[in-house]
């Protein structure tokens, strides 16, 4: 993913996630290429202050893929929403493949207007 600045906006964020962890800071607009799929003006949070599991963390940054519907900021267009709305993808559809570490698996992939059909066979239904 690579990240262009193209400039700031006004609004401030604080956002809290389900295991504790919480940012704060500003959101900005900025051009993104989502694995070739150009996404511009894309709404990001950019933090000022994190809490310690994210500065203690390998991870550098979240993405979310859901749609405006559940962002953490009412009314802001998620990368999904923009992918659809720019006709960058034809369909609401994405899915994510988790390699299982049992299998020696680790990272995964995302496949946009797609299903990896392949992995089907590894899922068990709950």
């Amino acid at each position: 993913m690579e990240w262009r600045w193209n400039g700031l906006l006004t609004s401030n964020i604080f956002t809290s996630y389900g295991d504790g962890s919480n940012v704060q800071g500003i959101m900005g607009q900025d051009r993104v290429n989502l694995a070739g799929l150009i996404i511009e003006n894309q709404t990001i949070g950019l933090a000022t202050t994190e809490s310690t599991s994210f500065s203690n963390d390998v991870v550098d940054g979240i993405l979310g893929l859901a749609y405006n519907s559940i962002t953490c900021v009412p009314g802001t267009l998620t990368p999904m929403d923009n992918l659809i709305q720019q006709k960058l993808i034809q369909s609401p559809l994405f899915s994510v493949w988790l390699g299982r570490s049992s299998e020696g698996g680790g990272g995964g992939e995302f496949c946009f207007f797609c299903l990896f059909v392949a992995a089907l066979h590894h899922a068990t239904p709950p």
